[in-house]
């Protein structure tokens, strides 16, 4: 009886210590808001939510988890108060990986948010790598948070304030659903992708799940810049294509699309996100988890030249001989070296000279045919070519980044002419051989040559000369007829000029320089009375027959 009377003291002591420590402090509330003083309280009110909780198993997949704080309003009061004991401070949030079921783990530290007001913040992330032994069905995973808070805010007598902080962790749950679906893995199986070009990007797209996807088409992004899907100066960051018609579970099936890089792309492999949408066979459509992977951009496509010859000369047709190499990374077929610059004084001939396919670290030669015009300087001329060319993918590419050095020769006479006897005599005639050379790289056809003379020397009947054609470096001789008059003076030269006229290869008709000779004058040939004696003999003659006539008479 004793025993019991002692017991029952003790449970009334303890009864009143745990009633005067709930009343106490708000015996103080009391006399403090009785005093004037403002005074709040109140907690956070925190609680998680997953709007896209699905996911599939055989992936890794980010869980976005909305964070919204309620807040919790004891005792009302001014609004920087309320704030104060609403929000909650230094939050951490934190999925325990010993909750969770076999076959999901966590691939995401802890989270820590500087406060959460009311209203609450932006989502949070968290990583889980669901593996394929995962059950399909609905999933609680439990997040720890905790964070400060403050319980009590008033304001003192003295114009400060006072609060009351305190720290608590609570979990909070999130569910996660585990899809009987169809899933996807996408994996790059071949890049022929090169800076400052485009070409084919293969995927394969493998259906992982147990059930069929019907129109599946894969969205492809590129997260980074300068990578693009499409062609050279047309692409767009992201592209969808389809896959097949439809895809059953372990069936998979490449995709090949049009890819590249911009020329300033550093080569290396790049991120590219693809989602896969497709219709299960209840026709309801459904999109997969983001599944990365790469694409690999490889050097820009290069050419060099080198072994550069030319027989350019001003005024003339020539050629800028060489060799290309392919200096990779891929093999180019249809190689065309193709002139490029925009000269006013040297042209080409023809624009273009196909070289053919030219592997990686291979060579072949080319030759260019150019013409100088007569305008134009002699010396070392930087010439711009351009190559166009086949890709992989028989795409028409282009390389625009060479340039030569090409000597241009002075002009030259494009005729040698000379002439082989340079003698006449003061009164004579003769004909004269003159000495014609093509000096020309190319053959000169239908050549006329005509000879021009000023007095005291004249031509003849015989002005002008013929050759059918004259090969580069070939001579023909030429006869022309030439005459003296008797004023001419002995021991002096006088000039006779020639031009000709041609046809080039092409069927153009050119006029070249006139070529001025020397003629020496001698004195008339002996043994013969000069032409003024004979034409006064004469005129004597017939004047005296003319008396003795008369006189007869």
């Amino acid at each position: 009886m004793r025993n019991s009377s002692v017991i029952d003291y003790r449970i009334a002591t303890v009864a009143l210590l745990v009633v005067a420590a709930v009343t106490v402090p708000a015996v103080a509330s009391a006399q403090g808001a009785s005093d004037g003083t403002p005074q709040v309280v109140g907690s956070p009110d925190i609680e998680l939510s997953t709007p896209d909780n699905r996911i599939q198993t055989g992936t890794s997949q980010t869980v976005t988890v909305q964070v919204a704080n309620s807040g919790d309003i004891t005792r009302a009061g001014p609004s920087d108060l309320e704030a104060r004991v609403t929000t909650a401070r230094n939050a951490v949030f934190e999925a325990d990986q010993g909750s969770l079921p076999d076959g999901m783990e966590l691939n995401s530290g802890s989270i820590v948010a500087s406060s959460v007001p009311t209203g609450g913040i932006d989502p949070v992330e968290f990583t889980f790598d669901v593996s394929d032994s995962l059950e399909a069905g609905s999933y609680r995973v439990p997040i720890a948070v905790s964070y400060d808070y403050t319980r009590l805010a008033e304001r003192t007598g003295g114009g400060g304030t006072r609060y009351s902080d305190f720290s608590t962790e609570k979990t909070k749950y999130i569910t996660l659903i585990v899809e009987d679906d169809a899933r996807f893995s996408v994996e790059a199986v071949e890049s022929n992708v090169i800076a400052g070009d485009s070409g084919s990007y293969v995927l394969r797209v493998r259906n992982t799940g147990v059930e069929t996807a019907r129109n599946p088409r894969v969205t492809l992004t590129a997260d980074e810049t300068g990578v693009f899907f499409g062609d050279l100066g047309t692409g767009q960051p992201a592209k969808t294509v389809s896959v097949s018609d439809s895809l059953s579970p372990g069936e998979a099936t490449d995709v090949s699309v049009t890819a590249g890089a911009d020329s300033d792309v550093t080569p290396a492999s790049y991120p590219v996100d693809a989602t896969v949408k497709y219709e299960s066979t209840g026709g309801v459509t459904h999109e997969s988890p983001v599944a990365t992977t790469t694409m690999s951009v490889g050097d820009e496509q290069s050419f060099s030249f080198f072994n550069i010859t030319s027989s350019l000369r001003v005024g003339e047709e020539g050629s800028i001989h060489g060799e290309i190499e392919n200096t990779g990374p891929q093999p180019a077929d249809s190689v065309v070296v193709r002139y490029a610059d925009s000269s006013q004084t040297v042209t080409p001939i023809e624009e273009t000279t196909a070289v053919g396919s030219v592997d990686v670290g291979e060579s072949s030669s080319f030759s260019l045919p150019i013409s100088v015009s007569t305008e134009a300087k002699d010396g070392q001329k930087s010439v711009g070519f351009s190559v166009r060319y086949r890709d992989s993918d028989k795409e028409l590419q282009s390389y625009d980044k060479l340039d030569v050095q090409a000597e241009v020769a002075p002009e030259r006479d494009r005729f040698g002419v000379e002439i082989v006897n340079r003698t006449i005599s003061a009164g004579g005639s003769r004909t004269v051989d003159i000495s014609l050379t093509n000096n020309l790289n190319e053959t000169a056809d239908d050549v006329e040559a005509r000879l021009f003379a000023d007095d005291p020397l004249d031509t003849g009947d015989t002005d002008t000369g013929y050759v059918q054609s004259l090969e580069p470096g070939e001579t023909a001789d030429l006869t022309f007829d030439l005459t003296s008059t008797a004023s001419a003076t002995p021991d002096s030269t006088y000039p006779i000029s020639v031009d000709v006229r041609y046809d080039d290869t092409d069927g153009d008709s050119h006029l070249s320089d006139t070529y001025r000779l020397p003629i020496d004058v001698t004195e008339a040939e002996a043994g013969g009375l000069p032409l003024p004696v004979i034409v006064v003999a004469l005129m004597l003659f017939g004047t005296g027959g003319l008396v003795v006539y008369r006189r007869r008479k």
